[in-house]
């Protein structure tokens, strides 16, 4: 794993104490983080770096797909109440052309990041883009593997996001999960706000508890497994489309209100369930909080 030296490290010491409570437990002052980056941007789609909190330091460990290069900079290291920054500087001919900006919410362990561009005399020539990441503590004890489903689906299955633009021009998010045959989708675009909707796009073949024809309506639940042994359940009115084969899909949509947003992100598992509440299918909710960090930023859900 390459380790890179830091120069010109500027350190601005914030809130020292509240450092040492959300990063690292009372016998040790250094802790690594593991960060996974959502898809479809510039940036690396993983990102590992160590911080010690007595000095205020951060080590870049890896950056996997990353731009950098030998004339890296770290800089800027910061801790204001439970948020983490720092930045990576590259630079060019004697100057810095780039500048990535990093912020790390300790409370539900989500990385922002963002990255602007100068010329040589220092003017800020471009800003943006931007991305989300989602970070573990990489010295943490390992979580226990989720159980098969009553249909005997597998749990290893992760989500995916995308961010792009559509054919109308407007940003949107769609984040995915496959198993086998079946997938499960949420979407959305930078006007569903003004219905505060969420896409859902179930794509199946019929199954023995969820029988599936053209044209077929149905009330389907998503029931969300939370951690604690808590569940949440969402009402799913779906209609059933019978294309070609990739595109036969229960089609449909749900409120996108604060509570529903955080179930989706917190879920250790979203089962779908037939018109009688029994489980027709189950998908894994590993990597969900990118997806909804990225429908709450660019659709501007979730917020109440």
């Amino acid at each position: 794993m390459m380790l890179l030296l830091v120069r010109h490290l500027c350190i601005n010491v914030f809130s020292m104490a509240a450092a040492l409570i959300f990063l690292a437990p009372a016998h040790a002052t250094t802790s690594n983080y593991k960060c996974t980056i959502e898809e479809g941007t510039v940036f690396g789609p993983q990102l590992a770096f160590s911080y010690n909190a007595k000095s205020n330091v951060i080590l870049l460990r890896d950056y996997v797909g990353g731009p950098y290069s030998h004339d890296l900079t770290l800089g800027n290291v910061r801790q204001t109440g439970d948020m983490l920054h720092f930045g990576l500087e590259f630079w060019t001919d004697g100057f810095v052309a780039t500048r990535e900006s990093y912020s790390l919410k300790f409370e539900d362990m989500l990385l922002e990041a963002s990255r602007d561009s100068y010329d040589i005399d220092g003017g800020h020539t471009n800003q943006g883009p931007t991305a989300i990441g989602i970070c573990v503590a990489a010295d943490a004890p390992a979580k226990k593997a989720e159980a098969p489903s009553p249909d005997g689906n597998a749990s290893a299955n992760e989500w995916s996001t995308t961010i792009g633009k559509n054919a109308r021009g407007l940003a949107y998010v769609n984040m995915r999960t496959e198993l086998h045959e079946f997938a499960l989708e949420f979407h959305c675009d930078e006007n569903d706000w003004e219905d505060n909707r969420l896409g859902v796009k179930f794509f199946a073949i019929s199954l023995p508890r969820l029988h599936a024809r053209a044209d077929t309506t149905a009330r389907l639940s998503l029931f969300f497994t939370l951690p604690g042994g808590a569940v949440y359940r969402e009402r799913l009115d779906a209609h059933y489309s019978g294309g070609g084969q990739g595109d036969q899909a229960w089609l449909g949509s749900i409120n996108a209100g604060k509570s529903e947003l955080d179930a989706l992100a917190a879920a250790h598992s979203i089962n779908i369930l037939n018109q009688d509440g029994e489980v027709a299918y189950s998908f894994a909710a590993k990597g969900t909080p990118i997806g909804v960090a990225a429908i709450r930023k660019h659709c501007k859900l979730g917020a109440e």
